[in-house]
């Protein structure tokens, strides 16, 4: 009895285990366009063609990058990044502006 016990005790430590979120994806073309004037430390990215999985965007596939790497913070960088749609609590405080960027959360860039 204490066998089958263990047995079912070691099932549902194993399968109870919440697994982490695969947060890799396809890796996509952008080039960083400048600072964002109305979001702090933040820089605006523009994908070089329609990306799946995103929001429609009216501002020509342009984005507010939240966690962009500070090596890669100067205008005119040509990047690939893997991204997803940040959470509630990761989204940028922004001032009020006439341009409005949707944010994204970049897992991964590279040049």
């Amino acid at each position: 009895m204490k066998r089958v016990i263990i047995i079912v005790f070691v099932f549902f430590l194993f399968y109870s285990c919440e697994k982490p979120k695969d947060e890799s994806g396809p890796n996509y073309n952008v080039v960083v366009l400048a600072e964002s004037s109305s979001c702090e430390d933040a820089f605006i990215i523009k994908f070089d063609s329609n990306v799946t999985g995103l929001f429609n965007n009216y501002q020509d596939n342009s984005y507010v990058a939240i966690n962009l790497a500070e090596e890669f913070k100067e205008t005119g960088t040509k990047l690939m990044v893997t991204f997803r749609v940040p959470t509630a609590e990761e989204l940028i405080e922004c001032e009020n502006s006439l341009i409005v960027y949707p944010q994204i959360y970049i897992v991964s860039a590279h040049d």
